[in-house]
């Protein structure tokens, strides 16, 4: 269903992502979307 990552040596464990989540206050999730569409969802307080 996923692409595999290009980047696989910046990779981090479920566990991380959820952990660095949980402790940073704002931060920005980029992403690619259907057909190559860049697109990006950010939080703040």
């Amino acid at each position: 269903m996923f692409r595999e990552m290009r980047r696989f040596k910046q990779r981090i464990s479920d566990e991380e992502c959820i952990q660095i989540m949980k402790e940073q206050p704002r931060g920005v999730l980029l992403m690619i979307g259907d057909n190559g569409y860049p697109y990006g969802i950010c939080h703040g307080e």
